[in-house]
């Protein structure tokens, strides 16, 4: 199977963690790229391109995203870029209420 990459699925349930518009958008991509328990390493210009947001509204909405420990980031190093996956724990925490 394909992944279709001209859409981002909002999930209704997402609309329990009382996120703006641009980072539900960005939380729902990163879902959607960490399928599986995959971590996302793509770095943040795909991130910005696929949310059509400049780099400082991306960085800014990953921030919120760690704070309500909704992601989790491992820092990268040197060349490398930061990898962020989704903690599927708070999330659950979130979806209880």
């Amino acid at each position: 199977m394909t992944k279709n990459k001209d859409c981002i699925k909002i999930y209704y349930s997402f609309l329990k963690f009382k996120l703006k518009a641009n980072e539900l958008l960005l939380f729902s991509l990163l879902y959607q790229e960490c399928e599986h328990g995959a971590v996302y390493k793509k770095g943040l210009n795909y991130l910005s391109k696929r949310t059509n947001t400049a780099k400082n509204t991306v960085l800014r909405c990953l921030q919120v995203l760690i704070d309500k420990n909704l992601i989790i980031k491992k820092q990268g190093t040197g060349n490398q870029p930061s990898e962020y996956r989704i903690n599927h724990e708070c999330m659950a925490e979130y979806m209880k209420h």
